[in-house]
């Protein structure tokens, strides 16, 4: 999910952004944050692996999560009870003003997706499910063919389709 904020080039991104170590946090904002400043990709000892950089990568080059959508409630179910208060933030629902998903779908598969259980309160509890079938969600380390057509659509690559364009990491 992309951020109105976020119409900044890729090689804006290498000169801006920084990855610093933090005890127990693995976050960035969302979008540019403004003009000539430094943005902070925090990461945990538990993040550090490829597919939780790439997803606070995802954040700073603009998108959201993509459980945020609009539409979410169409394609998942969110368990609000069983997700530890102080990460409910990460399951609030955007609005259309705050989201654009350039016309793709919503996408089980994108690097932006939480698993089935991320910040729960306790092991083995739902925070979210699937509407559509027995889906994995939230198990990857790249990102998926419609997160990369996303990334081009945002940033105008010249690809004639989105198969031809590739995100190599």
């Amino acid at each position: 999910l992309l951020s109105d904020k976020a119409k900044y080039s890729a090689n804006i991104l290498k000169n801006y952004s920084t990855l610093l170590p933090h005890k127990h946090r693995c976050c960035a904002r969302v979008g540019r944050q403004g003009d000539n400043q430094q943005q902070s990709i925090s990461i945990a000892p538990k993040c550090e692996n490829l597919g939780s950089v790439v997803h606070e990568l995802g954040h700073v080059i603009g998108f959201w999560h993509e459980h945020s959508r609009p539409d979410r409630d169409a394609f998942v179910e969110i368990f609000t009870k069983n997700i530890e208060t102080k990460n409910l933030f990460n399951f609030e629902q955007k609005s259309y003003n705050e989201v654009n998903s350039l016309g793709e779908p919503y996408d089980y598969d994108s690097i932006m997706h939480y698993r089935t259980n991320a910040f729960a309160k306790t092991d083995g509890l739902e925070t979210m499910r699937p509407k559509h079938g027995s889906r994995r969600i939230g198990i990857t380390s790249k990102p998926s063919k419609g997160d990369t057509k996303q990334v081009n659509m945002l940033y105008k690559c010249p690809c004639k389709s989105h198969f031809v364009c590739k995100i190599i990491i």
